[in-house]
């Protein structure tokens, strides 16, 4: 099962896998079960990906990320106008998938459509 394999991946904590079994209980296709596992490790390294569209200029970018940046828990934030894409840090223990949608969320509030990238 593909929990099992994840649980014996050396960076992904016990967390990400428990996540894993209530998301998905049952073996899990292949393109959805890589997204789940991708959104998993990044979750357990702290790390948040974020693709971004609507970004024109740098402006944008820096709008992005000063509002990124203004959110507790976010220790650093790189956004790219170039690869349209915006990777964001978080403090240690501080990123599960509640807190991934929530940055989402904010970068789409301000005008722009954001989604998890993997």
């Amino acid at each position: 099962m593909l929990s099992s394999r994840l649980a014996r991946a050396p960076a992904v904590s016990g967390s990400a896998t428990q996540l894993l079994r209530r998301v998905a209980p049952a073996p899990l296709p292949s393109r959805r079960g890589r997204s789940l596992v991708a959104g998993c490790v990044a979750s357990a390294s702290g790390e948040v990906k974020i693709a971004i569209e609507g970004m024109m200029c740098d402006g944008c970018t820096s709008r992005v990320e000063k509002v990124l940046k203004g959110v507790e828990g976010v220790k650093a934030v790189a956004v790219s106008l170039e690869s349209k894409s915006a990777t964001v840090q978080m403090a240690s223990g501080a990123s599960d998938a509640k807190q991934a949608a929530s940055l989402v969320d904010l970068v789409n509030s301000i005008g722009f459509d954001a989604k998890l990238s993997k």
